[in-house]
């Protein structure tokens, strides 16, 4: 599959100049040009205040001007207790705190709640399951995929936009600057069930309208609520017969975690993308990530995460883009520290004001926002393979991280990410010696994360890693 998608972004390349195609070239960004980051709050790792307010002063910093927190079930809702139990969730009251303290810095709290799919977490309790499209968890033929968890709501039973309402009332209150709230709506796979709640509903109109009916109603409860609405774009783009569907007033996050560093077609299937919103006159966003999620050991892909993010800085650049929202999510565990995100901010910030970002500048930048000379070691660390798939250099890692430590003078949450990097690379470098992992691992992680993060999250964490 891979070989055959370099070969079509050749072809690709061969026709477009054969025949005299040409596509807008990237130009700099307005000064207008929005910058966010999403923290993924529900997969493990919800941040102590401190923490929070560490990462709105970093984000300030860098030149962002958003900041979403990124919630299924890590705000405590009082309607809800029995969902959010033993989570260590944000309170209101400390949403509300935070929401004064970004705005205090030029960083706007917006809040992200899914409303229709990524909502296992709840669907789980048996109180909620009867909300669920699929009750008893899903299997479709395309993409083929099961699950024996609920994934989405119904979108056919009015007690779903009833619980939605309920919940944007308890949480949009503490967002007091925002204008707009992302509900996600991504990848609801549940709706292609044959024997879901919904199967009726979608003979007669099928999936695609059944799912843009949902996602019309929920901005019907937004707009209700003084709000604009924005939602991932993927479930419509599976089906561009929708997009003439797609209110001007939606922004529509346009996702996309690979690069150019895979393929060649990688560049040109995203801005194809981009080019298919902006001919219609729809708003949007485009949304690379850090890349650190699946992240298990030494390393992660700092090369791929470069390259994903210029590939969209350069899309938004050619087609219109309102802005950028850089994403971390924190699948399995979400086991990194902050630190490991600070990179692809750095990065991010740069191009999208515009300003020089090769290596040199890169590390100016990090050095910078870290408040210590820890730039080129963090860039080391995240290149300790050289191509996609490769194993890492543990020795270059070693190197790297090493020239890190050895820094004397640093901020805590710097230094207590450097220690959770090292911790990692001795248990890697360990497995990969095929000796034992130092005894006292498990204990060494919970108390690096309890330092800078809240307990909730940590069995869960701790339970994804192997530390034993």
């Amino acid at each position: 599959v891979v070989l055959w998608i370099e070969r079509m972004g050749r072809d690709m390349s061969a026709y477009r100049r054969a025949h005299g195609i040409v596509y807008p070239v990237a130009r700099p960004l307005p000064g207008d040009f929005k910058v966010g980051y999403m923290l993924d709050l529900d997969r493990g790792r919800i941040p102590t205040m401190e923490m929070f307010k560490i990462i709105i002063d970093v984000l300030a910093e860098a030149g962002f001007d958003s900041f979403q927190p990124y919630l299924e079930r890590a705000f405590a809702y009082a309607a809800h207790p029995e969902v959010w139990k033993g989570v260590d969730p944000v309170t209101p009251a400390e949403m509300k705190e935070l929401d004064a303290y970004a705005w205090s810095k030029g960083v706007r709290l917006v809040p992200n709640q899914n409303s229709f799919g990524h909502l296992q977490s709840w669907l789980d309790f048996p109180a909620y399951k009867p909300l669920a499209e699929t009750p008893n968890g899903f299997a479709i033929d395309h993409p083929k995929m099961s699950s024996k968890r609920a994934a989405a709501l119904c979108p056919t039973d009015p007690k779903t936009l009833d619980f939605l309402g309920g919940l944007y009332d308890e949480l949009l209150p503490c967002f007091s600057h925002a204008d707009e709230i992302n509900v996600g709506c991504d990848e609801v796979w549940d709706l292609f069930d044959k024997n879901g709640r919904s199967a009726a509903r979608v003979r007669e109109v099928g999936v695609p309208n059944l799912y843009m009916d949902h996602v019309l109603n929920v901005r019907k409860l937004v707009r209700a609520r003084g709000k604009r609405m924005a939602i991932w774009g993927d479930m419509v783009l599976r089906y561009p017969e929708l997009l003439p569907r797609v209110p001007k007033d939606i922004d529509f996050l346009l996702w996309g975690y690979s690069s150019e560093y895979h393929s060649p077609g990688d560049q040109a299937e995203y801005e194809g993308r981009c080019q298919a919103v902006s001919r219609l006159g729809i708003p949007f966003t485009v949304c690379p990530s850090t890349c650190t999620y699946h992240y298990s050991g030494t390393h992660y892909d700092f090369k791929r995460a470069t390259g994903n993010i210029r590939q969209t800085v350069e899309a938004a650049g050619k087609f219109g883009a309102e802005g950028l929202l850089l994403t971390e999510w924190g699948t399995g565990g979400h086991p990194y520290p902050f630190l490991m995100a600070v990179p692809s901010i750095a990065y991010t910030g740069l191009l999208c004001r515009n300003r020089p970002a090769d290596d040199a500048a890169l590390v100016r930048e990090i050095d910078r926002l870290c408040k210590a000379p820890i730039g080129q070691s963090l860039v080391d660390y995240g290149r300790v393979r050289e191509a996609y798939r490769d194993k890492p250099d543990l020795e270059k890692a070693r190197r790297a991280l090493d020239a890190a430590l050895a820094v004397k003078e640093m901020p805590g949450w710097v230094r207590n990410g450097l220690e959770v990097l090292d911790l990692k690379l001795r248990v890697e470098t360990a497995r990969a010696e095929k000796k034992p992992i130092p005894s006292n691992a498990a204990d060494e992680y919970r108390r690096l994360w309890r330092a800078y993060n809240r307990e909730g999250g940590l069995a869960y964490s701790l339970g994804q890693r192997r530390y034993k």
